[in-house]
């Protein structure tokens, strides 16, 4: 057996012959064909499994195969099934049929008749775009259960600016009534701000006499329920904030005003068939409207029922989930857009993970004799994944924009406009933050970390990275914390791609790799400009770090290239005296940054054993123990009067050095010295009950997930009992 997966209902629905598609970690050496895996059920049948290699080990092995199988589940049920290595069997490869050059949405063979779909554009004078290019059709993707297929286009204002750019990639399921389209739009072009009344994707059908219209249900904190609305009357769901949505007529009657969450979809039947188009994250990614007439389905991913304009930065990209289904009743379609906005993933228990290697070994959240570290993190983790009842307010933001990420309220109160810009400020991930939640996601096996790590790593690839831009090389670059997330600058030492990367490897999402193959290229041409001595400071390692995370998704050379360059610039940095510049004008000794410089040292030292890297980890870390430490023996920020302090950043940072130290040496010392810092780290994180302030879990909660893995070597060397 290569390990055991679970799969697990979490809607409360039954589910038949339900797609299932998620990233599996493998040891080294375990395959070197994905052609040689085969799928088990608890009878020990063989399951149809389609698999595909996303990255491999050194050797050629694979290192993360993306499966995809069908299974039935009733509700809230688990399934265990088991991956092994098996003969090769090759069934044939799923067809698909309705994809035109051009149209965002497939033709489905329904009921109402699809006769196209179309991306349409309204400016801010009203006017319509009615030209449009069409791209290459290509597919990405196909097997025996799923075919993905990409489409793309742009759609070109009056004056012939190609400003909104579009690609979809649609997955076709075999067996399934459904399609599932990942579809993004780009702001193409210009140095200015493109303002919009309206962005839509429309579906245009056959007209039908005497249809009836199916509107979302909806839901509400406290637990309440709208069953969908069914009426003879065509017109439209309106999501105007998180809590605020309404369903009316075409005449502008009020048929409901729900003032909730809808689930995102709306449909038109007849006869007892239907054809019914879904958003999903509806009411996260506000405001949204979905229409339906006897002639289209529409999903306004910039509704002009907003009632104000929309102002784009160049370069800004957003995806969007639309599900394209026929059904037979109201029901049923409930149903299944509830299970839609709930992926299903297959899990596997962190003792397995640990075994694959591919990552430093977690802490698991079954080892119960530590009850206090458990009961900290999720109290720390549940904090950030708590949404804010308001657009706008609290930690983590709301709307079409801000879904994904959190306000940086310590950036906002120091007020530097010409660094961040003017309004409130933006966390644009910085800290990791996908990362974390994901880590803590393979930890635990909770899907609300998912969910949300996968809504931060989309918004970082989407909003925060740039897409396009009239000055050159930008391409791939993410603005750092900023207003607006896009008035922050750019540089290769701000960077962050483990999330992304993490995320890309658990789902397979082609727009992720897309992003992350913008952000290599930046990455590589940028820093290679660079001159090894400015490779130093947390700058050196934030962007070693980044290299690393692309090299282990991508597998492109050129990651680890740059990296060895890396390598020797902080070493170079390092022996000179790990020093920054502080005011006023005084070089001193900085723990911090030599932390995170060789957090992003021990990352190229699992994935290379360079014995530059390892020296350089030797070197730094003797250097922390002499001088980085204060009286009580914790690791401070920086060497200077106003500076000397010890806080959580270094702290978490240092665990993941201290492990990586053990990891060479084999010597306990240096999970002693961790232990010390931890007990600290722990206290100060339970003193300081604010999560919701973006210091505490950007600097202290979300590095947190740096901890788990030195948390396992402290527990297999029975000093974890030290910390608590």
């Amino acid at each position: 057996m290569v390990t055991e997966l679970r799969v697990t209902e979490q809607d409360g629905i039954s589910r038949h012959n339900w797609p299932v598609t998620g990233g599996v970690a493998l040891a080294a050496e375990t395959v070197r064909d994905v052609r040689e895996l085969m799928l088990l059920d608890a009878k020990d049948q063989r399951l149809t499994l389609q698999a595909e290699a996303l990255s491999h080990w050194p050797d050629g092995s694979v290192r993360w195969v993306l499966v995809d199988f069908q299974t039935d589940l009733a509700a809230h049920e688990t399934k265990t099934l088991r991956l092994a290595k098996g003969n090769a069997e090759e069934p044939p490869a799923l067809g698909f049929e309705g994809i035109v050059d051009g149209e965002p949405l497939p033709r489905l063979a329904t009921r109402p008749r699809i006769v196209g779909s179309i991306v349409r554009v309204v400016d801010a004078d009203g006017e319509e775009w009615r030209r449009r290019e069409t791209g290459p059709t290509v597919v990405e993707r196909q097997g025996p259960l799923r075919v993905t297929v990409l489409t793309s286009g742009a759609v070109v204002s009056p004056q012939g600016e190609r400003r909104v750019g579009w690609e979809a990639r649609t997955d076709f399921f075999r067996g399934q009534p459904r399609t599932r389209t990942s579809f993004t739009y780009v702001v193409h072009g210009g140095e200015k701000d493109l303002v919009l009344k309206e962005l839509a994707v429309v579906v245009q059908t056959e007209t039908l006499q005497q249809a009836k219209y199916c509107f979302a249900s909806a839901s509400a904190p406290w637990g309440s329920e709208m069953a969908p609305l069914r009426t003879s009357s065509p017109g439209a769901i309106i999501q105007t904030d998180a809590n605020e949505s309404r369903i009316e007529a075409a005449d502008g009657q009020v048929l409901r005003d729900q003032t909730l969450k809808n689930r995102g979809y709306i449909g038109v039947e007849s006869d007892g068939e239907g054809l019914a188009l879904g958003l999903g994250e509806m009411w996260q990614s506000f405001p949204k409207a979905l229409r339906a007439t006897s002639g289209t389905l529409e999903a306004a991913l910039l509704p002009r029922e907003a009632g104000s304009d929309f102002a784009l930065g160049p370069g800004l990209a957003r995806t969007h989930t639309l599900i394209l289904t026929a059904y037979e009743s109201p029901a049923e379609l409930d149903e299944l857009m509830t299970g839609t906005n709930t992926p299903i993933l297959p899990q596997m228990d962190v003792e397995d993970w640990n075994r694959t290697g591919v990552a430093p070994a977690l802490l698991s959240p079954r080892d119960t004799q530590y009850p206090y570290i458990e009961a900290l993190s999720r109290a720390m983790f549940t904090g950030f994944t708590t949404f804010s009842t308001r657009a706008n307010v609290g930690v983590w933001g709301l709307g079409e924009y801000n879904w994904g990420d959190f306000r940086a309220e310590s950036y906002e109160a120091r007020q530097v406009p010409d660094v961040y810009g003017t309004g409130a400020v933006w966390g644009n991930e910085e800290a990791q933050v996908p990362y974390g939640l994901l880590i803590q996601y393979l930890r635990t096996g909770r899907i609300e970390y998912l969910l949300q790590g996968l809504a931060c790593a989309r918004h970082e690839a989407d909003v925060d990275t740039i897409h396009d831009s009239a000055t050159a090389g930008e391409v791939g670059a993410q603005h750092i914390h900023s207003a607006h997330h896009t008035t922050g600058t750019i540089t290769w030492s701000h960077m962050w791609t483990s999330g992304i990367a993490l995320a890309y490897l658990l789902t397979g999402e082609g727009r992720l790799k897309k992003v992350l193959e913008e952000t290599g290229e930046y990455l590589v041409r940028s820093s290679g400009r660079a001159e090894p001595g400015a490779f130093k400071m947390r700058d050196g390692g934030w962007l070693l770090i980044a290299l690393c995370a692309l090299y282990e998704a991508l597998g492109d050379g050129r990651y680890l290239e740059q990296g060895k360059r890396v390598v020797g610039g902080l070493r170079q940095w390092i022996d000179q005296g790990a020093q920054m510049l502080l005011p006023p004008a005084q070089h001193v000794h900085t723990p911090v940054h030599l932390f995170i410089a060789l957090t992003g040292v021990a990352d190229y030292w699992r994935l290379t054993r360079d014995p530059e890297a390892e020296a350089t980890l030797l070197v730094g870390g003797e250097m922390a123990l002499r001088q980085g430490r204060d009286e009580a023996g914790f690791f401070y920020v920086a060497d200077g009067q106003a500076y000397r302090v010890a806080n959580r950043w270094p702290t978490c940072h240092s665990l993941a050095v201290l492990n990586a130290l053990y990891e060479i040496t084999g010597e306990r010392r240096w999970i002693e010295v961790g232990v010390h810092q931890a007990r600290y780290m722990l206290r100060r994180l339970q003193a300081d009950t604010q999560w919701d302030k973006e210091d505490n879990w950007a600097q202290g909660g979300i590095y947190f997930a740096y901890a788990f893995a030195f948390f396992e070597t402290a527990h297999q060397l029975g000093l974890l009992t030290d910390i608590v």
